[in-house]
């Protein structure tokens, strides 16, 4: 960590890792050491082998390249604390993506759309807030969401 907070004074550090639970973790530790790093986000499905004989674990190491420069294109970082944040627990059952048959899916296409990674109903609100993301924004994204 030492190393990383030391890159980061002197160049910046972007935290690019694998969409799995283990990329995620990794990635919370260092957010919480260092909540200025930026970040860039893999879809699941842009992450997952091409090939059936290389197994089934998903890395930035299947990715193409469009979908790199993609990831690295759209970087996202720790909001400013002085932003109000807008969004409630009631805005996202309002929303489908918290309570609902679908809301999985829901916060697939959200968080694929906005490209800040999946997360499940507990984290939904955190990392919402962690981008500094509006309602207005999240609105206009699931207005978009039954025409998928």
């Amino acid at each position: 960590m030492e190393r990383i907070e030391r890159l980061h004074d002197l160049r910046g550090v972007i935290v690019f890792t694998d969409p799995d639970h283990s990329g995620e973790r990794i990635r919370r530790i260092i957010m919480t050491a260092i909540p200025t790093v930026k970040h860039a986000f893999l879809n699941r499905d842009e992450a997952k082998p091409k090939s059936k004989t290389k197994g089934r674990s998903l890395g930035v190491e299947h990715a193409s390249y469009d979908d790199l420069e993609k990831a690295l294109g759209h970087l996202t970082s720790n909001f400013d604390a002085d932003t109000v944040f807008d969004i409630t627990h009631g805005d996202l059952v309002r929303l489908g993506l918290i309570g609902h048959t679908d809301s999985r899916q829901r916060r697939e296409y959200l968080g694929q759309t906005l490209r800040i990674g999946y997360s499940n109903a507990k984290q939904q609100l955190k990392r919402l807030e962690l981008f500094g993301i509006t309602l207005v924004e999240v609105e206009e994204i699931m207005e978009n969401y039954s025409c998928t």
